[in-house]
């Protein structure tokens, strides 16, 4: 009777710790992409560096720094952590560094934008690289700690109800986006120090709730590891998993989105002619379509399996330089960020669960660090695509995109359902 008891406790306990960290776990997700709504790095950061400069190449640049800034440390991140238990504290410092960037870079951007227009670029390239940077250190315990957190069975759902709410208010931000940005009572560029400022705020909470998340007891935690044995491993992981080694090459190719992703509102703003207040409603509609994508890459991801996801999500990635090439300045373009709105959160929840899901435990950080060093590839392509814009044309860059994306479609076809692996005899 005494061991029913204990058991019933400790099952009870372990419930309450789900229940805990699935809702912390939601309210991060949730004011994270309300947060970065208000400084999109799509849209709202190319259109402030628009402001200094008219190079494609050079926006295209900045774009490739960002999101190299964040993927090299992963290896080397990975190796130092793996036989570390507790991964929560590297966690919160990152957490800390990312929260800040955003905020002095508001608050300078305030008060002195205005004067020292070439400080303000140069300090904004500082902190966002340093955003960057700490987001890829801290992307391989958030992973690790959320996979032992949430079970396979319920990460679909959790991943879906974090962009589902999220995309809610993500779409009041960008209707606060146009109306900041269109204020006579906020000239440039306080109109953006403003932007960076709630992402500040935002993002503050955001931190706190994933703070809050208690990270699971880890029993088994490996030795230390040199890191040119870490290395060895890695490769020797590429050559054994061919499925896992298949996802990555299909998101590399799929991460051909990021020759154009930068420039799809620029190319409204100067070919079609629309108005920069108009990037409110181009957030709106992508976040609103992210919220509708929700209902149902989750239940595709719980129910079916996450290459279902990856593959439905590719359909609207093929989409969104296709209406791009087709639209002119009307209402029709708009189905351009649907489009992005639908991929982008369906193949944040497909790719992901899909690495989790093939990743064994005790190797999840070397899984999650090769994925985001080896898709590091796609963090040229802004300035790939800044460079032909400028060499050739928008709607150049806009139909390689469009050849590629069939490539990744034909892939995508080839990968295997990790959980339909695991039940074979």
């Amino acid at each position: 009777m005494t061991e029913d008891k204990t058991t019933n406790h400790l099952s009870g306990e372990a419930d309450r710790q789900l229940r805990w960290n699935f809702f912390m776990g939601v309210i991060h997700g949730v004011f994270y992409k309300a947060g970065m709504a208000f400084s999109e790095p799509n849209m709202i950061l190319p259109l402030f560096l628009n402001a200094f400069t008219k190079s494609k190449t050079l926006i295209g640049l900045f774009g490739t720094l960002f999101q190299f800034s964040g993927a090299w440390p992963q290896l080397l991140t990975a190796q130092k952590i793996q036989s570390i238990c507790r991964k929560k504290p590297l966690l919160i410092a990152m957490l800390i560094i990312r929260m800040a960037s955003w905020g002095v870079l508001g608050l300078i951007t305030y008060f002195y934008g205005a004067r020292h227009p070439g400080w303000i670029l140069a300090i904004f390239l500082l902190l966002l690289s340093l955003f960057y940077l700490a987001g890829g250190v801290a992307g391989i315990p958030f992973f690790d700690i959320i996979a032992k957190a949430i079970p396979t069975s319920l990460r679909g759902r959790f991943w879906g109800i974090r962009q589902f709410l999220g995309g809610i208010l993500a779409i009041a931000a960008g209707f606060a986006v146009k109306w900041i940005l269109a204020s006579p009572g906020l000239p440039f560029p306080k109109n953006y120090a403003v932007l960076f400022l709630l992402s500040f705020v935002f993002l503050g909470i955001s931190y706190l709730g994933l703070g809050s998340i208690r990270e699971p007891k880890y029993d088994n935690c490996p030795p230390p590891k040199s890191f040119s044995l870490f290395l060895k491993e890695a490769f020797q992981t590429l050559r054994d998993d061919k499925n896992f080694a298949q996802a990555i090459f299909t998101e590399i190719l799929a991460g051909s989105l990021l020759l154009s992703l930068s420039f799809y509102v620029l190319y409204a703003k100067n070919s079609l002619k629309v108005e920069p207040s108009m990037v409110g409603l181009f957030i709106a509609v992508q976040m609103l379509a992210g919220v509708l994508s929700n209902l149902v890459w989750g239940m595709l991801s719980d129910k079916i399996g996450n290459k279902s996801v990856i593959r439905g999500a590719l359909l609207f990635h093929l989409s969104i330089p296709f209406f791009a090439l087709i639209s002119g300045a009307g209402w029709m373009y708009l189905l351009v960020f649907f489009g992005i709105g639908f991929y982008m959160n369906g193949a944040s929840i497909g790719f992901t669960n899909f690495m989790l899901e093939v990743a064994p435990e005790e190797k999840r950080p070397l899984y999650i660090s090769l994925r985001g060093t080896l898709v590091a590839v796609v963090s040229f392509f802004p300035l790939l695509g800044g460079i032909f814009i400028d060499l050739f044309s928008f709607r150049a860059v806009f139909a390689a995109v469009l050849v590629i994306s069939i490539l990744a479609n034909i892939l995508a076809i080839r990968l295997k359902e990790p959980r339909q692996i695991r039940s074979m005899p």
